[in-house]
């Protein structure tokens, strides 16, 4: 009778093991959700056909060319090419944002629960270990993996603020290309051009989206020191509130009410019409004066809390 060996019996079990995960791998990859539609046009030979209007020689044509018109053409024909190559060129570097840590991700996760499942069901003490420790290793690089794409969570911002720079910057070639040569000559619209090329990037999207947290809060701030510096408020909508806060008791004496306090302080929390009462403590929405702001606040706040 013949037997077979044991290390060509538990190499041959690992050998089919690999291939099972293998086979989870690349079904997962092919799985990975795209985000976009299929391209019908050719991006590849639409650049390459774009390509001359890079080339020095169009500048140098359009340089020593004498008639306004024609020289105002030229200008038009390289910078909309120009426009259009950039065009394609972000979009495709659009879709590999998007899809870079979709097929890793999806992937990774696949074999890890193949990984786990045979470790739990299939083999021996020793199969079960080498399922265990690439189980490990599996964890341990999708924890680099998602450290490495972090931006996957802020992608859609980033993607939107991309997309709002290069806005503004082909805003700025197609107002000038409405002007004749004359006001907005190709050299002009090269700086442009390279602006564009510059706002698609990560960069400056960072910074864009930090300057205008920059600019709110700076902006909030000030608010906040001019509301904080208020004279004490006499309107019948500030007595009425402070009425609610402190109904006075037997004795006549006002006493606070924290479940008034705490709805009140809730509402300037959640409040979305007017977002520094978040940053200002309650009574001085409650007694500010000189503000028709604050006013306009304590008018809301007795309608939605139905303060009498």
């Amino acid at each position: 009778m013949r037997t077979s060996h044991p290390s060509f019996c538990g190499s041959s079990r690992m050998f089919r093991l690999l291939l099972v995960i293998g086979f989870a791998g690349m079904v997962a990859s092919c799985s990975a959700i795209q985000g976009y539609p299929p391209d019908p046009e050719n991006t590849s030979a639409v650049l390459a056909s774009l390509q001359p209007y890079f080339q020095p020689s169009q500048a140098d044509t359009y340089i020593k060319e004498t008639d306004p018109t024609r020289r105002q053409q030229l200008r038009d024909l390289i910078v909309l090419n120009q426009v259009r190559a950039y065009d394609i060129e972000f979009n495709n570097y659009e879709k590999s944002l998007y899809l870079s840590g979709n097929g890793i991700s999806t992937g990774s996760d696949l074999v890890l629960l193949v990984l786990n499942g045979l470790g739990a069901t299939l083999g021996g003490a020793a199969t079960k270990a080498a399922l265990a420790a690439a189980s490990t290793g599996i964890v341990g690089a999708q924890t680099a993996i998602t450290k490495d794409l972090y931006y996957q969570k802020t992608l859609p911002a980033l993607l939107a603020q991309m997309e709002a720079n290069r806005s503004a910057v082909e805003l700025r070639i197609f107002t000038g290309l409405n002007q004749e040569d004359a006001k907005y000559s190709l050299l002009q619209a090269y700086l442009d051009l390279q602006a564009l090329k510059q706002a698609g990037g990560i960069p400056p999207a960072i910074t864009s989206i930090a300057q205008q947290a920059a600019d709110a809060n700076d902006a909030s701030q000030a608010k906040i020191q001019e509301l904080r510096s208020l004279p004490i408020s006499h309107t019948e909508s500030s007595a009425r509130i402070q009425s609610w806060l402190f109904p006075k008791d037997a004795q006549g004496k006002p006493v606070l009410n924290q479940d008034h306090w705490d709805a009140l302080q809730k509402w300037m929390s959640s409040d979305t019409t007017d977002t520094t009462l978040r940053s200002i403590p309650v009574q001085q929405l409650v007694r500010g004066g000189d503000s028709q702001s604050l006013e306009a606040d304590r008018q809301r706040a007795l309608a939605d809390l139905k303060i009498p």
